[in-house]
């Protein structure tokens, strides 16, 4: 019985295959980053930028968390940016219309891209961008309070939504959380509640 276990034991080297071959899986990972090469990470690089834009940090976050290499992450991408296929002026651009069309404010909408890695100065210009054809933050800020209050006059009877401080402070903090500055939200809810009790 010893012998007959022994022999066992024997038979099997590292990994638990028979005969001390590796089991084929065991190093796969390791193979596969060494393997990538240059055009293989710009493949994965255009297959992102082909969804949708993509800002250079959130590009090197994704392929280094598949485990490439930054540095060749970054090479890449430098290459692509050199050739006009990756831009961080473009996907701040893109946020910025995007947030706008759902009701964000610009103090949002900055830290959202401040988060995603894009420097202050594209920020700044891309707001800028979208402010010159957008309305102005109090208008957006009403249309956005004018959706969200709906039909509420009616269902509430005389009591019209933020006619008490309760109320008032709920939609106030509610377009804080949008990003609009303070002046801006107290602006806009004083424009709803007006349009509320005209209706």
């Amino acid at each position: 019985m010893a012998s007959r276990s022994g022999g066992r034991r024997a038979g099997r080297g590292a990994g638990g295959a028979v005969g001390g071959a590796a089991h084929p899986s065991a190093n796969k990972r390791s193979l596969d980053s060494t393997q990538v090469t240059a055009a293989d990470i710009e493949a994965r690089l255009i297959g992102l930028l082909a969804r949708r834009e993509h800002g250079r940090t959130e590009l090197i976050q994704k392929l280094t968390a598949r485990g490439l290499e930054r540095a060749d992450v970054a090479r890449a991408i430098d290459d692509l940016a050199a050739r006009g296929l990756q831009s961080d002026q473009r996907f701040a651009s893109m946020m910025v219309r995007q947030r706008i069309e759902r009701g964000y404010g610009a103090l949002r909408i900055r830290a959202e891209l401040t988060q995603r890695g894009i420097e202050s100065s594209i920020i700044d210009a891309a707001l800028a961008e979208a402010g010159s054809e957008a309305d102005d933050p109090v208008t957006r800020a009403t249309e956005l309070l004018r959706r969200r209050l709906g039909r509420q006059v009616s269902r509430a009877g005389d009591s019209a939504p933020g006619d008490d401080p309760r109320s008032r402070a709920k939609w106030l903090r509610f377009l804080a959380q949008r990003g609009f500055d303070f002046a801006t939200a107290q602006q806009a809810l004083a424009r709803a509640l007006e349009d509320a009790e005209d209706d």
